[in-house]
């Protein structure tokens, strides 16, 4: 069965792509910024090394990942204008768990972009 891929955000921002696919980099460190209205930014720092910021901000809410640990379950809320990232949640194969979400809107609805039973994420960023 197909899953439609939703996006979640774009008003002023765009895609983007940070992976260690190449080099089998993995996730070492995520961080959030909560703005009032929107996800400012996000940060993510892989094992290689490399660490790209995505957005303007700098205080970030952080996850950071234990060897071996991965993602099991996305969760991610538009802003409820359909302009911007308004949350992100996810749980670990660790038993972790990470929520940064804006602070001055509620959240709406939420759109589960990636589970470990399925085979692809159903989401994407921008």
């Amino acid at each position: 069965m197909a899953t439609a891929l939703q996006v979640i955000g774009g008003q002023n921002g765009s895609a983007f792509d940070f992976t260690g696919r190449d080099n089998g980099a993995t996730l070492k460190k995520i961080g959030v910024a909560e703005g009032g209205w929107q996800i400012k930014a996000v940060r993510a720092e892989l094992s290689d090394g490399r660490v790209e910021t995505f957005g303007k901000a700098h205080t970030f809410k952080e996850y950071t990942f234990k060897l071996g640990e991965g993602i099991t379950k996305l969760s991610l809320w538009g802003n409820g204008a359909g302009t911007r990232l308004g949350g992100i949640k996810f749980m670990t194969s660790s038993g972790g768990q990470f929520f940064a979400h804006m602070t001055d809107w509620g959240l709406k609805t939420e759109y589960s972009a990636w589970d470990s039973s399925s085979s692809m994420p159903s989401s994407r960023l921008c």
